[in-house]
Protein backbone atom coordinates (compact mmCIF):
# COMPACT_ATOMS: atom_id res chain seq x y z
CA UNK A 1 0.00 0.00 0.00
CA UNK A 2 2.80 2.62 0.78
CA UNK A 3 4.30 1.72 -2.17
CA UNK A 4 1.21 2.60 -4.32
CA UNK A 5 0.97 5.59 -2.98
CA UNK A 6 4.49 6.40 -3.72
CA UNK A 7 4.08 5.47 -6.69
CA UNK A 8 0.90 7.99 -7.12
CA UNK A 9 2.43 10.94 -5.49
CA UNK A 10 5.93 10.19 -8.15
CA UNK A 11 3.63 10.34 -11.23
CA UNK A 12 1.08 13.89 -9.41
CA UNK A 13 4.21 15.81 -9.22
CA UNK A 14 5.48 14.63 -12.87
CA UNK A 15 2.33 16.01 -14.10
CA UNK A 16 2.01 19.71 -15.43
CA UNK A 17 0.79 21.29 -12.42
CA UNK A 18 2.08 24.89 -13.35
CA UNK A 19 -1.55 26.69 -13.12
CA UNK A 20 -1.71 25.41 -9.46
CA UNK A 21 0.22 25.92 -6.21
CA UNK A 22 1.30 22.80 -4.71
CA UNK A 23 1.19 23.92 -1.13
CA UNK A 24 0.65 21.69 2.04
CA UNK A 25 -1.69 22.65 4.67
CA UNK A 26 -0.90 24.43 7.87
CA UNK A 27 -1.85 22.96 11.00
CA UNK A 28 -0.46 25.16 13.38
CA UNK A 29 -3.91 25.98 14.56
CA UNK A 30 -5.66 22.72 14.02
CA UNK A 31 -5.99 19.86 12.00
CA UNK A 32 -9.97 19.32 11.63
CA UNK A 33 -11.43 21.30 9.32
CA UNK A 34 -15.07 21.80 7.29
CA UNK A 35 -16.35 21.96 4.65
CA UNK A 36 -19.69 22.90 1.92
CA UNK A 37 -18.96 21.00 -0.72
CA UNK A 38 -16.60 18.62 -2.32
CA UNK A 39 -16.58 18.37 -6.26
CA UNK A 40 -14.36 16.24 -8.80
CA UNK A 41 -11.90 18.04 -11.60
CA UNK A 42 -10.32 17.06 -14.56
CA UNK A 43 -7.92 19.03 -16.39
CA UNK A 44 -6.48 16.82 -19.11
CA UNK A 45 -4.40 13.87 -17.28
CA UNK A 46 -4.91 15.54 -13.64
CA UNK A 47 -7.69 14.43 -11.45
CA UNK A 48 -8.42 15.88 -8.19
CA UNK A 49 -11.11 16.51 -5.77
CA UNK A 50 -11.57 20.02 -4.72
CA UNK A 51 -12.96 20.67 -1.30
CA UNK A 52 -14.84 23.86 -1.25
CA UNK A 53 -15.48 26.75 1.90
CA UNK A 54 -13.00 24.67 4.00
CA UNK A 55 -13.36 26.20 7.38
CA UNK A 56 -10.43 25.55 9.99
CA UNK A 57 -11.73 24.30 13.34
CA UNK A 58 -9.44 26.28 16.16
CA UNK A 59 -7.43 24.00 18.33
CA UNK A 60 -8.31 20.71 17.41
CA UNK A 61 -5.23 18.41 17.25
CA UNK A 62 -2.30 20.99 16.43
CA UNK A 63 0.64 19.97 14.06
CA UNK A 64 -1.10 16.39 13.58
CA UNK A 65 0.11 14.20 11.05
CA UNK A 66 -3.68 14.06 9.79
CA UNK A 67 -5.57 16.43 8.17
CA UNK A 68 -9.52 15.46 8.91
CA UNK A 69 -12.16 17.25 6.52
CA UNK A 70 -16.04 16.89 7.91
CA UNK A 71 -18.58 17.77 5.35
CA UNK A 72 -21.72 16.83 4.20
CA UNK A 73 -20.39 14.41 2.00
CA UNK A 74 -18.37 12.55 4.66
CA UNK A 75 -15.58 12.91 6.59
CA UNK A 76 -12.46 12.14 5.45
CA UNK A 77 -8.99 11.54 6.89
CA UNK A 78 -5.87 12.13 5.13
CA UNK A 79 -1.78 12.53 5.55
CA UNK A 80 -1.24 16.39 5.55
CA UNK A 81 1.88 16.09 3.18
CA UNK A 82 -1.21 14.97 0.63
CA UNK A 83 -4.02 17.48 0.97
CA UNK A 84 -2.94 20.76 -1.04
CA UNK A 85 -4.28 24.66 -1.12
CA UNK A 86 -5.79 25.71 -4.57
CA UNK A 87 -6.68 28.68 -2.36
CA UNK A 88 -7.51 29.69 0.89
CA UNK A 89 -10.73 28.27 1.30
CA UNK A 90 -10.42 25.36 -1.23
CA UNK A 91 -8.14 22.36 -0.53
CA UNK A 92 -7.19 19.53 -2.97
CA UNK A 93 -6.19 15.86 -2.79
CA UNK A 94 -5.58 14.07 -6.30
CA UNK A 95 -8.02 11.61 -7.58
CA UNK A 96 -6.25 9.04 -7.60
CA UNK A 97 -5.12 8.94 -3.71
CA UNK A 98 -8.88 9.89 -2.52
CA UNK A 99 -10.02 6.95 -4.41
CA UNK A 100 -7.82 4.61 -3.25
CA UNK A 101 -8.73 5.50 0.54
CA UNK A 102 -11.96 5.84 0.10
CA UNK A 103 -13.08 3.58 -2.76
CA UNK A 104 -16.77 3.20 -2.35
CA UNK A 105 -17.43 6.83 -2.07
CA UNK A 106 -20.60 8.19 -4.23
CA UNK A 107 -21.42 12.13 -4.26
CA UNK A 108 -25.19 10.77 -4.47
CA UNK A 109 -25.00 10.36 -0.50
CA UNK A 110 -25.38 13.42 1.35
CA UNK A 111 -25.78 13.07 4.95
CA UNK A 112 -27.87 16.13 4.77
CA UNK A 113 -30.18 14.09 3.04
CA UNK A 114 -30.34 11.22 6.09
CA UNK A 115 -30.85 13.56 8.63
CA UNK A 116 -33.86 15.04 7.11
CA UNK A 117 -32.73 18.21 5.27
CA UNK A 118 -34.59 18.55 2.22
CA UNK A 119 -36.62 20.81 0.12
CA UNK A 120 -40.02 19.84 1.69
CA UNK A 121 -38.66 19.87 5.24
CA UNK A 122 -37.35 23.27 5.34
CA UNK A 123 -40.14 24.90 3.48
CA UNK A 124 -42.05 23.60 6.39
CA UNK A 125 -39.87 25.09 9.18
CA UNK A 126 -40.26 28.59 7.81
CA UNK A 127 -43.97 28.12 7.65
CA UNK A 128 -43.70 27.02 11.19
CA UNK A 129 -40.91 29.74 12.36
CA UNK A 130 -42.47 32.88 10.69
CA UNK A 131 -46.42 32.21 11.06
CA UNK A 132 -47.29 35.84 10.73
CA UNK A 133 -45.11 35.86 7.65
CA UNK A 134 -46.18 33.01 6.04
CA UNK A 135 -48.62 33.21 3.44
CA UNK A 136 -50.61 30.52 1.84
CA UNK A 137 -51.42 30.58 -1.67
CA UNK A 138 -53.82 32.99 -2.81
CA UNK A 139 -55.12 34.71 -6.05
CA UNK A 140 -51.05 36.53 -6.72
CA UNK A 141 -48.89 34.60 -4.26
CA UNK A 142 -47.80 31.25 -4.37
CA UNK A 143 -47.24 30.02 -0.79
CA UNK A 144 -44.34 31.65 0.87
CA UNK A 145 -43.13 34.10 3.55
CA UNK A 146 -42.97 37.67 2.46
CA UNK A 147 -42.24 40.60 4.49
CA UNK A 148 -38.98 39.51 5.95
CA UNK A 149 -35.18 39.18 4.18
CA UNK A 150 -36.88 40.73 1.28
CA UNK A 151 -35.49 40.43 -2.33
CA UNK A 152 -37.70 44.28 -1.73
CA UNK A 153 -35.04 45.31 0.71
CA UNK A 154 -31.74 44.45 -1.40
CA UNK A 155 -32.82 46.13 -4.43
CA UNK A 156 -34.92 49.24 -2.80
CA UNK A 157 -38.43 48.22 -4.25
CA UNK A 158 -40.84 47.88 -1.33
CA UNK A 159 -43.19 46.19 -3.72
CA UNK A 160 -41.22 43.32 -3.76
CA UNK A 161 -42.25 41.45 -0.55
CA UNK A 162 -40.74 37.63 -1.39
CA UNK A 163 -38.33 36.78 1.11
CA UNK A 164 -34.97 35.55 0.10
CA UNK A 165 -35.78 32.34 2.44
CA UNK A 166 -37.66 30.74 -0.07
CA UNK A 167 -35.22 30.21 -2.31
CA UNK A 168 -33.87 28.31 0.00
CA UNK A 169 -35.04 24.82 -0.39
CA UNK A 170 -34.12 24.70 -4.12
CA UNK A 171 -29.84 25.62 -3.45
CA UNK A 172 -27.55 22.49 -2.05
CA UNK A 173 -25.17 25.17 -0.50
CA UNK A 174 -27.71 26.04 1.83
CA UNK A 175 -28.91 22.54 2.36
CA UNK A 176 -24.70 21.91 3.38
CA UNK A 177 -24.62 24.98 5.34
CA UNK A 178 -27.39 23.81 7.58
CA UNK A 179 -26.16 20.70 7.77
CA UNK A 180 -23.02 21.78 9.41
CA UNK A 181 -24.66 23.92 11.76
CA UNK A 182 -26.93 20.87 12.88
CA UNK A 183 -23.74 18.70 13.26
CA UNK A 184 -21.81 21.53 15.12
CA UNK A 185 -24.72 21.94 17.73
CA UNK A 186 -24.28 18.48 18.35
CA UNK A 187 -28.10 18.65 18.31
CA UNK A 188 -30.27 14.99 18.57
CA UNK A 189 -33.84 16.74 18.14
CA UNK A 190 -36.26 16.42 15.23
CA UNK A 191 -34.93 18.14 12.13
CA UNK A 192 -37.85 20.78 11.13
CA UNK A 193 -37.83 21.66 15.29
CA UNK A 194 -34.28 22.10 15.10
CA UNK A 195 -34.61 24.48 11.74
CA UNK A 196 -37.57 26.12 13.16
CA UNK A 197 -35.63 27.24 16.19
CA UNK A 198 -32.72 28.47 14.03
CA UNK A 199 -34.40 30.47 11.91
CA UNK A 200 -36.63 32.02 14.42
CA UNK A 201 -33.87 32.67 17.19
CA UNK A 202 -30.14 32.46 15.72
CA UNK A 203 -30.25 35.36 13.85
CA UNK A 204 -26.92 35.97 13.14
CA UNK A 205 -26.76 32.50 11.21
CA UNK A 206 -30.17 32.78 9.12
CA UNK A 207 -29.12 36.25 8.16
CA UNK A 208 -25.52 34.24 6.75
CA UNK A 209 -27.81 32.05 5.11
CA UNK A 210 -29.77 35.01 3.66
CA UNK A 211 -26.37 37.01 2.46
CA UNK A 212 -24.89 33.82 0.83
CA UNK A 213 -28.52 33.00 -0.68
CA UNK A 214 -28.55 36.14 -2.42
CA UNK A 215 -24.67 36.51 -3.61
CA UNK A 216 -26.42 33.27 -6.07
CA UNK A 217 -29.44 35.22 -7.30
CA UNK A 218 -28.51 38.83 -6.98
CA UNK A 219 -27.02 38.51 -10.76
CA UNK A 220 -29.44 36.73 -12.19
CA UNK A 221 -32.15 38.88 -10.55
CA UNK A 222 -30.43 41.90 -12.27
CA UNK A 223 -30.06 40.49 -15.56
CA UNK A 224 -33.57 39.78 -15.98
CA UNK A 225 -34.28 43.43 -14.57
CA UNK A 226 -31.51 45.06 -17.01
CA UNK A 227 -33.73 43.02 -19.94
CA UNK A 228 -37.09 43.83 -19.07
CA UNK A 229 -35.53 47.73 -18.80
CA UNK A 230 -34.30 47.26 -22.09
CA UNK A 231 -36.94 44.96 -23.52
CA UNK A 232 -39.32 48.45 -22.89
CA UNK A 233 -37.05 51.07 -24.13
CA UNK A 234 -37.96 49.32 -27.49
CA UNK A 235 -41.10 48.23 -27.63
CA UNK A 236 -43.90 51.26 -26.14
CA UNK A 237 -46.88 49.11 -25.09
CA UNK A 238 -50.17 51.07 -23.80
CA UNK A 239 -50.67 49.12 -21.49
CA UNK A 240 -48.03 47.01 -18.64
CA UNK A 241 -48.55 44.53 -15.98
CA UNK A 242 -45.96 42.98 -13.69
CA UNK A 243 -45.74 40.35 -11.75
CA UNK A 244 -43.35 40.13 -8.72
CA UNK A 245 -41.55 37.60 -7.32
CA UNK A 246 -43.31 34.92 -5.78
CA UNK A 247 -46.19 35.31 -7.59
CA UNK A 248 -48.14 32.83 -9.39
CA UNK A 249 -48.08 34.08 -12.86
CA UNK A 250 -44.15 34.59 -12.33
CA UNK A 251 -43.40 31.24 -10.30
CA UNK A 252 -45.98 28.62 -12.10
CA UNK A 253 -46.63 30.66 -14.85
CA UNK A 254 -43.27 31.37 -16.12
CA UNK A 255 -44.72 35.46 -17.36
CA UNK A 256 -42.82 37.98 -16.63
CA UNK A 257 -44.86 40.70 -17.64
CA UNK A 258 -48.24 40.72 -19.58
CA UNK A 259 -48.13 43.73 -22.59
CA UNK A 260 -51.04 44.90 -24.50
CA UNK A 261 -52.59 41.79 -23.78
CA UNK A 262 -49.86 39.31 -24.76
CA UNK A 263 -48.25 37.47 -21.76
CA UNK A 264 -43.85 37.58 -22.09
CA UNK A 265 -40.78 35.71 -20.77
CA UNK A 266 -37.86 37.53 -21.48
CA UNK A 267 -34.73 36.85 -21.42
CA UNK A 268 -30.71 38.71 -21.88
CA UNK A 269 -29.92 38.42 -24.88
CA UNK A 270 -25.73 38.32 -25.14
CA UNK A 271 -25.69 37.12 -28.66
CA UNK A 272 -27.45 35.26 -31.89
CA UNK A 273 -26.62 34.33 -35.40
CA UNK A 274 -28.74 32.98 -38.29
CA UNK A 275 -28.45 29.37 -39.28
CA UNK A 276 -29.86 28.02 -42.18
CA UNK A 277 -33.37 28.87 -43.24
CA UNK A 278 -35.11 30.54 -40.41
CA UNK A 279 -32.88 29.29 -37.82
CA UNK A 280 -31.45 31.51 -34.93
CA UNK A 281 -29.18 30.53 -32.26
CA UNK A 282 -29.40 32.59 -29.37
CA UNK A 283 -27.20 33.08 -26.80
CA UNK A 284 -28.43 34.00 -23.00
CA UNK A 285 -28.65 33.21 -19.76
CA UNK A 286 -31.03 30.92 -17.07
CA UNK A 287 -32.94 29.86 -19.81
CA UNK A 288 -35.16 26.74 -19.92
CA UNK A 289 -38.05 24.88 -22.25
CA UNK A 290 -41.71 27.15 -21.66
CA UNK A 291 -43.34 25.71 -24.37
CA UNK A 292 -45.11 23.47 -21.82
CA UNK A 293 -46.26 26.67 -19.96
CA UNK A 294 -49.47 27.71 -21.62
CA UNK A 295 -49.68 30.86 -20.35
CA UNK A 296 -46.43 32.52 -22.50
CA UNK A 297 -47.46 33.65 -25.59
CA UNK A 298 -43.46 35.48 -26.36
CA UNK A 299 -39.90 34.52 -25.39
CA UNK A 300 -38.22 37.82 -25.66
CA UNK A 301 -34.33 38.16 -25.76
CA UNK A 302 -33.02 41.60 -24.85
CA UNK A 303 -30.20 44.29 -24.44
CA UNK A 304 -29.37 47.81 -24.42
CA UNK A 305 -29.17 47.61 -28.63
CA UNK A 306 -31.42 44.53 -29.59
CA UNK A 307 -34.55 42.96 -28.84
CA UNK A 308 -35.59 39.97 -30.86
CA UNK A 309 -39.15 38.35 -30.11
CA UNK A 310 -40.25 34.79 -30.39
CA UNK A 311 -43.60 32.87 -30.21
CA UNK A 312 -43.15 30.17 -27.52
CA UNK A 313 -43.12 27.48 -29.86
CA UNK A 314 -40.72 25.54 -31.80
CA UNK A 315 -37.78 25.95 -30.48
CA UNK A 316 -34.58 23.57 -28.44
CA UNK A 317 -32.75 25.01 -25.23
CA UNK A 318 -29.75 23.27 -26.12
CA UNK A 319 -28.14 24.49 -22.82
CA UNK A 320 -29.28 27.24 -20.20
CA UNK A 321 -26.98 29.94 -22.37
CA UNK A 322 -28.53 28.16 -25.78
CA UNK A 323 -31.29 28.39 -27.62
CA UNK A 324 -32.00 27.22 -31.51
CA UNK A 325 -35.49 29.01 -32.46
CA UNK A 326 -36.52 27.42 -35.55
CA UNK A 327 -38.99 30.05 -36.84
CA UNK A 328 -38.47 33.71 -37.90
CA UNK A 329 -38.62 36.35 -34.80
CA UNK A 330 -41.92 38.05 -34.86
CA UNK A 331 -39.93 41.33 -34.39
CA UNK A 332 -36.70 41.66 -34.53
CA UNK A 333 -34.76 45.26 -33.86
CA UNK A 334 -31.02 46.27 -33.96
CA UNK A 335 -30.03 49.71 -32.84
CA UNK A 336 -33.77 50.74 -32.23
CA UNK A 337 -34.59 50.07 -36.04
CA UNK A 338 -37.26 47.30 -36.53
CA UNK A 339 -35.61 44.62 -39.20
CA UNK A 340 -38.95 42.88 -39.60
Amino acid sequence: MRELIRRILKESVQNNNSYLIKEHIDTSNGSKFTYISLSPFKHYKTERYYFNKVFQIPDSNPNSDTITLSGNFGDFEFNKDLVHYKDKDTFYIDKLIFDLKYPKFDKKDKRSEKVGINSSSIKKALELAFPNNWNQKDNIFTPGVRGIYTIGNKIGDESETWSIMNYFDTKPEIHDLLFLKYMEDGEDRDIIDWMVDLFRNDHNFTQLLVDRQWQSIESGLKLERDSVNSFFEVVNPSSIKYYPHGSIMDRYNGVDVTVDGSNYQIKPLVSYKRGDGMNYIITTYGMKDYQNKSKVDFIAYANEKEVLIFENSDYSVLSKSKVLHRKSPKMEVINNETVN
